[in-house]
């Protein structure tokens, strides 16, 4: 838990002298959608002054369950036990599929890879499609809710370890912060 972002900041402003106390509500398996009903059903009870978005490249896709029916779609959406137990379902039966979540070719030289591709260049070319507008649409409101009951909101950009390696382009990560920008959201791209 020391090594989580979540303390890392609890730790940071404690040392500027900040009392504070960070709450990490991070979901894994979740996306915006959720993110904003996670937001209005349990976080804004504890009154905070601050919420911090923790948003990654991930997050644009749509969940498995979303193309359920009405009662299991709804479960599915309010339970986060039932959507972390279908995600992890869907992600193992998608990792025996795939022979690499990142599939990139290694220099043999190196070790090091070289192209970017796969699922996470699939993952980042989606920003540069309609598939955007939807996450984009969630984070507005979650700033707009924010406003309404007096809380300051922002976001952190998560990219993917090959984009840090300098392996994937950031043009998606350029795409969100220009929406970002023009919504008035404060954010940090990691």
């Amino acid at each position: 838990y020391e090594e989580t972002y979540s303390a890392r900041l609890e730790e940071f402003l404690s040392q500027t002298g900040v009392k504070a106390r960070v709450i990490n509500f991070g979901v894994d398996a979740t996306n915006t959608r959720q993110h904003f009903a996670l937001m209005n059903a349990r976080i804004l009870a504890f009154k905070p002054d601050v919420i911090l978005l923790g948003y990654f490249m991930n997050d644009i896709e749509p969940r498995s369950f979303e193309n359920l029916p009405g009662p299991a779609k709804f479960f599915m959406r309010h339970f986060h036990l039932g959507v972390f137990l279908s995600q992890r379902i869907v992600q193992t039966i998608r990792n025996r599929r795939e022979p690499s979540r990142y599939e990139v070719d290694l220099n043999p030289k190196t070790q090091r890879a070289s192209v970017c591709g796969g699922y996470v260049l699939e993952t980042l070319q989606a920003y540069q499609t309609e598939k955007w507008s939807e996450p984009a649409a969630w984070i507005r409101r979650m700033k707009d809710l924010c406003r309404e009951n007096g809380i300051l909101f922002g976001v952190i950009l998560f990219p993917f370890e090959p984009q840090i390696r300098g392996i994937c382009p950031l043009e998606a990560q350029s795409r969100i912060e220009v929406f970002l920008n023009q919504a008035g959201i404060n954010f940090l791209d990691i």
